[in-house]
């Protein structure tokens, strides 16, 4: 792979590793750990489902797991400057990748999971959240809306069938007024 690199990659990979080699090798060691400290905050973001799931299992739930979760998200901007040091250390790490690789297409599929790695996820699931929400908010609108139709149809009913009940007595109280004349003799 390394001989079947253009000439101009070689140059600015050799460059980068002269000017930044020391930044290169920190930036390798330090991506293991920052997984290890990305794999921390993801337990922790989804640490009351996992305690939702092992009590549905029959199990007890993890009171560390609860604390540690309300924790990070009582403190949600250190989770998020947390999570753009590690997006950086990423992307650094695919930047200094970039220049061993001959074609895009070889980057692609050797540094696949880096570059999952970096994608904003978070913005896509935010967005399917409040796409989700708008979509529950406008099903309680329609809800509503049929519960007031139904509800005013219901008036519309009852008003009718108060009428009907009226228009059913009026022969009851004609008859009554027969009776008077009955007893008036």
């Amino acid at each position: 792979m390394k001989d079947r690199i253009p000439s101009w990659k070689k140059k600015k990979d050799k460059y980068n590793e002269k000017k930044y080699g020391k930044l290169i090798n920190f930036v390798e060691k330090a991506i293991p750990w920052l997984v290890l400290v990305l794999l921390a905050v993801i337990i922790g973001e989804f640490g009351h489902d996992i305690n939702h799931f092992i009590e549905s299992m029959g199990f007890h739930e993890w009171i560390w797991l609860n604390n540690f979760s309300d924790y990070l998200h009582h403190h949600e901007i250190i989770v998020v400057v947390v999570d753009y040091v590690i997006i950086s250390f990423f992307l650094m790490d695919l930047y200094f990748g970039y220049w061993k690789y001959a074609t895009n297409v070889q980057f692609v599929k050797g540094k696949f999971i880096d570059i999952l790695a970096i994608l904003p996820v978070g913005a896509f699931t935010g967005t399917i959240k409040l796409t989700t929400q708008a979509q529950e908010v406008f099903h309680a609108a329609i809800d509503s809306e049929r519960i007031a139709v139904r509800s005013l149809e219901a008036s519309r009913i009852s008003k009718a069938s108060r009428s009907v009940r009226l228009f059913t007595r009026i022969p009851r109280f004609l008859r009554v007024f027969k009776l008077r004349d009955l007893f008036k003799k």
